[in-house]
């Protein structure tokens, strides 16, 4: 008569099924759960899989939360704005950024060379500026989300 393997049935505790929820929600891979528990993948796919589907939608809830607690009874303006942004589709209002050039003799007495490279600083520090006021993030209508850099190449 042929003997059987014995096949110990894996029985998670509630400690380790609020462990793995945990870690679900926190992204880590069925690899690492696996690893961390030294048990195979398959049998973290059923010894879990309620925690396993439920743990990023219960640590998103978390997050919203704390983001919603934050921005309500602590008055904390960055989520406020985050929240009107994502939640509500609130956009920013364009601000336009004007850049006056004066032609002096110095520009006037320039080479091609040098007035390319000066255009092509002038370009970085304008697409800098873009950044730090949020220009650059498409918030504005009608702009579709695309940055939007001057093209200087041409000029050589």
């Amino acid at each position: 008569m042929p003997i059987k393997p014995v096949h110990n049935k894996f029985q998670p505790t509630e400690d380790q099924r609020r462990y793995v929820e945990t870690m679900a929600g926190m992204g880590l891979r069925l690899e690492d759960i696996s690893k961390i528990f030294g048990i195979h993948i398959q049998t973290v796919r059923r010894a879990f899989r309620k925690e396993l589907e439920t743990g990023h939608s219960k640590a998103n809830l978390k997050v919203a939360e704390s983001l919603f607690q934050n921005a309500t009874k602590h008055n904390n303006v960055t989520a406020q704005i985050f929240w009107l942004k994502t939640r509500a589709k609130w956009v920013m209002p364009k601000q336009e950024i004007e850049a006056v050039v004066t032609i002096t003799d110095e520009l006037a007495e320039s080479t091609d060379a040098e007035l390319i490279e000066r255009a092509k600083r002038l370009t970085r520090e304008i697409t800098a500026l873009a950044a730090r006021t949020g220009l650059d993030r498409g918030d504005a209508e009608g702009e579709g989300g695309q940055e939007s850099t001057p093209d200087v190449s041409s000029l050589h």
